[in-house]
């Protein structure tokens, strides 16, 4: 941790030292470190905080140092908790205000107050409120400050206000989660209405509020024509691609109307115009200026030119498996000829969801396997830059806590390629590993084009070629497969012990002889 850098760099003196604020701008790659101290440092004190933050962090970013006197009133305190409050509990934001705030001085320190409903109190305890508030600013200051609620009867429609939460956590979600450079490759674009369009065209699914202008491209659906009561024809039809429909609208005049009766469902079209929010369904719609006749480009992953592998790890560094005293106890009895001479890496992903387009990674983890023996695992959780859902959390084990500091996918891509070179991809179901990592690379320059295989395809191969008495496997889910074959492991759900778990599968399988 930085703090515990500095203050052991300094020898003393600086214990009380507090890291109020760290501000990221990654399109300037800066990162802006804000510290409190209850009495103004010395200029020795500053210089040795800056070097430390410079030789921890700099190689990243370009850092700024400031500093603050440690100092917190009635009305600071009250402006500091709202803004905490608002960013990390959706749910409440919207139902408070100053009023429901009461700041007030103490022998020791301060006292927050919140004013809440029962209904309220309960969600804000199951959300550990009173303790995460605590610890946010025993963080960021040397004062002591409690909180407490305040229970008023004031009867709450809870339904309303948590279908009001989720439809803020997911915009803010999808803000963070897509960005408007992602585009699609279009061939073939000839003018059709207007002139022409030259610029590419972004994802469906990342059009998140109104714009002035749009590029789109997609297949037309569901074309309606109606007639204004001043005689005017509009026209609306769906637009969709693969990551979402958007409805859209033409106005026509004589000439546009011979051109729009020509569309048919199915055409593949280039748009530019206004997105604007519909003032009766509040939905997204464009209404489009310029359209043009293209052809969506083929999906060229697999023959894009990667990267050169990266020299050295960077954020993630491959650690050297070894192999427990049970294992080495019921070991098999050598090498698989057919696994000597080659290199795999089975991997796993954890992700907030099934869908690679909507959901996000929040762990990775790997094994290499070299002539069919484990050598090195790879493990990293992964900041999804958004909230984790409660089921996720469920099934995993893994909290919001957990990856708050950890990397981005993008951060970790390099170092992963790395650990992959040479070698052919394995995970159970690849199709949804490999399409999540697919997406999340294609951007990169890292192109994961490695052969593939898949042990849930080679399992259910190998029992269904059997023939006669032979025992199968009741299903092919990998903690099944694992009981059925002896290399169960426990942990699972955890990327790199399903990894584990799924390489000691694969390397049994081709032991069998299963066919590759």
């Amino acid at each position: 941790m930085l703090l515990d850098q500095i203050r052991e760099k300094a020898g003393g003196g600086l214990d009380k030292l507090r890291l109020y604020s760290a501000v990221v701008t990654k399109k300037d790659r800066t990162l802006d470190l804000c510290f409190a101290f209850p009495e103004k440092l010395t200029e020795e004190q500053e210089e040795l905080i800056k070097d430390v933050c410079v030789r921890s962090v700099g190689g990243k970013f370009t850092v700024n140092v400031r500093f603050i006197k440690d100092y917190f009133d009635k009305d600071t305190l009250k402006s500091s908790a709202l803004n905490y409050i608002r960013q990390e509990f959706l749910f409440f934001s919207s139902k408070i205000d100053e009023n429901g705030i009461l700041t007030e001085e103490t022998e020791d320190g301060f006292l927050i107050t919140v004013t809440v409903t029962p209904e309220l109190r309960r969600m804000l305890e199951q959300n550990r409120f009173i303790e995460r508030v605590s610890e946010h600013f025993a963080s960021i200051s040397n004062y002591i400050i409690k909180v407490r609620f305040d229970v008023i009867e004031n009867p709450v429609d809870v339904d309303n206000l948590m279908k009001q939460t989720e439809l803020l956590r997911e915009t803010q979600m999808t803000k963070a989660l897509y960005k408007p450079q992602r585009k699609i490759d279009v061939t073939d674009v000839t003018e059709y209405i207007g002139r022409g369009i030259k610029e590419r065209p972004q994802y469906i699914i990342d059009v998140i509020q109104p714009e002035k202008s749009v590029t789109l491209c997609g297949k037309v659906e569901s074309i309606k024509e109606t007639v204004t009561p001043n005689g005017y024809v509009i026209f609306k039809f769906d637009l969709t691609d693969f990551t979402g429909t958007i409805g859209v609208i033409m106005f026509s005049d004589e000439k546009i109307y011979i051109k729009l009766k020509e569309l048919c469902v199915g055409d593949e079209v280039l748009l530019n115009g206004q997105v604007k929010e519909n003032s009766f369904t509040h939905e997204l719609e464009m209404t489009a200026y310029r359209v043009c006749k293209c052809k969506i480009a083929a999906d060229d992953y697999d023959s894009k030119i990667s990267r050169p592998v990266p020299e050295n790890y960077v954020v993630v560094r491959p650690e050297p498996y070894i192999k427990n005293a049970q294992e080495s106890l019921f070991g098999g009895g050598g090498v698989c000829e057919r696994l000597k001479g080659k290199k795999y890496v089975v991997f796993d992903l954890e992700t907030t969801g099934k869908t690679y387009i909507t959901d996000k990674i929040i762990e990775v983890g790997a094994v290499s396997v070299v002539d069919g023996n484990i050598t090195e695992t790879f493990s990293t959780f992964v900041n999804p830059e958004r909230r984790i859902p409660r089921e996720i959390t469920e099934l995993t084990g893994i909290t919001d806590a957990m990856v708050e500091n950890a990397p981005t996918f993008p951060e970790i891509i390099a170092d992963f390629y790395k650990f992959c070179d040479g070698a052919s991809l394995v995970a159970h179901n690849i199709e949804f590993d490999g399409g999540f990592l697919k997406f999340n690379t294609k951007d990169s320059g890292y192109i994961f084009n490695h052969p593939q295989l898949d042990t849930l395809a080679i399992s259910r191969k190998y029992y269904r070629s059997l023939h006669g008495g032979e025992e199968t496997p009741r299903n092919f889910k990998l903690g099944t497969l694992a009981e059925f074959l002896g290399v169960s492991r426990d942990n699972a759900h955890r990327a790199v012990d399903d990894s584990l778990m799924a390489a000691d599968v694969f390397i049994k399988l081709v032991e069998m002889g299963a066919e590759l």
